[in-house]
């Protein structure tokens, strides 16, 4: 590949980080540059996904309620994305808007239950035979390894999601975070106006897809203004939207160790995503600096 393996990632967040207890109201931008040199792709005359992306992600964030928020992701891609002839062709696209509510719940000063489901649509164009706006597919895929599977709901082609997940934080003492968070992508196909098999021998479109997501975070204010943090998760499909035999299943353990600093209403910090083991670990390494602004 012509790109480093290390790929940096600048992160531009207007108020409201992932982590902390959001402001009555909300919003941000993100982008992330990131490389993927090999990733599974469910497509039996061309099972691997490779390319450089560029990714913006623009969030709102609104507490209508007290202890109850309304939450809207929309991403957006550009990639460069490898054909199996070697040839490299660039497209950008829209990935799937989610809108979720979320739930607060503080059992007390030091335990905290944070409830959410989310739904993410198509917006519109492309189905779920990956045969089909084979480009933009394979861009989809890119960005959704890059990120650790983490948010397959965002970059799933072709299908309705309905996403509950949970997040319980607990804080031991003034200077440490412990948090432990699971959610599940059930991905249902909204276009099923093509055949459920591309090729009776290889490629089977399913209606429904299952996903989940758990994991931990660690998180130790060390100095001053200064902290770290590590999270931990595990992508497991437990049913996949499209079945080809001799693709590697997709499961995935990603290790993210973070740092930052904060200071008034600014946060500046740098992480990155390592996948550990197959099928991603050795070629997704995506680095990372934030920088978040609070209104």
């Amino acid at each position: 590949m012509r790109f480093e393996r290390l790929a940096f990632a600048a992160f531009l967040t207007m108020s409201g980080a992932e982590h902390t207890t959001a402001e009555p109201s909300s919003a941000w931008l993100r982008t992330q540059v990131g490389i993927v040199e090999q990733s599974p792709y469910p497509l039996y005359n061309s099972t691997e996904a490779s390319g450089q992306y560029y990714a913006l992600l623009l969030g709102y964030e609104d507490e209508v309620s007290p202890g109850v928020a309304l939450k809207v992701r929309l991403p957006w891609i550009f990639a460069e994305v490898e054909l199996p002839a070697g040839a490299i062709m660039e497209t950008n696209l829209w990935g799937n808007p989610e809108v979720s509510a979320e739930t607060d719940l503080a059992w007390n000063e030091r335990t905290r239950l944070v409830m959410s489901l989310g739904l993410a649509f198509p917006p519109g164009h492309g189905g779920a035979d990956l045969e089909k706006d084979y480009l933009e597919n394979k861009a989809l895929a890119i960005a959704s390894a890059g990120g650790g599977w983490r948010d397959r709901e965002l970059f799933e082609r072709g299908r309705v999601s309905l996403t509950p997940a949970m997040r319980l934080e607990y804080r031991p003492v003034d200077n440490v975070a412990l948090e432990v968070f699971f959610k599940a992508s059930l991905m249902m196909r909204s276009d099923r106006s093509g055949s459920r098999e591309s090729d009776a021998q290889h490629t089977r479109i399913n209606d429904t897809g299952l996903y989940a997501v758990g994991g931990g975070r660690a998180e130790w204010n060390f100095w001053k203004q200064m902290s770290g943090a590590v999270e931990v998760w595990h992508s497991h499909a437990m049913q996949r939207t499209i079945e080809v035999p001799d693709i590697e299943a997709h499961r995935q353990l990603v290790i993210q160790p973070e740092a930052f600093m904060k200071i008034s209403h600014y946060s500046i910090g740098a992480s990155m995503t390592l996948p550990v083991g197959r099928p991603l670990g050795g070629s997704v390494v995506t680095g990372a600096v934030e920088l978040t602004v609070l209104l």
